[in-house]
């Protein structure tokens, strides 16, 4: 796998544009949906972190590899952070492919429709009373944080949460205001003049 993971690190460092990196890891973590970790999963979560990748795999959706003895995440889906800001979605594909693995299906760049959107400031002010709301967070509080597994995949939940309620609340944006052209000093004088009378 190292080989691998250096290769990959020499290509995002050269590439400097929005990536996604895909592929059959074989590797469980429980940031991309596995319900414990192997030896690969931990090397792979490490190299993501310091790669600056996310992981955008989604455990809503049915597991990528299935046979009759298990079933977990062992195909993996990391990008930068600008494509995660661009807008993407994943999903697992139910198609027949004639192996264990099932088709990923990613699509980036979703946000145009969200491009000149932003959240009015009474949903900004009431975001944070919004998410205490949240049962995660009473799953949540008060919760020891043993390994940094844990703090990884309590930070993932976290910005789907945000995320989320963030879009909902979403409002188109209202270009600056111009004011009228017509409007000058001079008149903006004598009409103070006029209602001081």
């Amino acid at each position: 796998m190292e080989p691998t993971l250096v290769l990959v690190e020499r290509t995002l460092a050269w590439l400097r544009t929005r990536n996604i990196v895909a592929g059959i890891a074989n590797a469980k973590h429980s940031a991309w949906g596995a319900q414990a970790s192997n030896p690969r999963g931990s090397r792979l979560a490490e190299f993501a972190a310091v790669a600056s990748l996310i992981p955008i795999n989604d455990s809503a959706f049915i597991t990528t590899y299935e046979n009759k003895y298990s079933m977990s995440w062992i195909d993996v889906t990391l990008a930068t952070s600008s494509v995660v800001a661009a807008g993407r979605s994943w999903r697992v594909r139910g198609d027949v492919t004639y192996s264990e693995h099932l088709y990923d299906e990613v699509a980036i760049g979703l946000n145009t429709a969200t491009r000149n959107k932003q959240l009015a400031q009474y949903a900004r002010e009431q975001l944070p009373e919004t998410l205490s709301w949240e049962p995660w967070f009473d799953r949540v509080t008060g919760a020891q944080l043993q390994s940094a597994d844990t703090l990884e995949l309590f930070v993932t939940q976290f910005y789907h949460l945000f995320d989320a309620d963030r879009r909902k609340h979403l409002r188109p944006a209202h270009g600056t205001r111009r004011g009228n052209s017509w409007r000058t000093s001079e008149l903006a004088q004598e009409r103070k003049c006029v209602n001081a009378m």
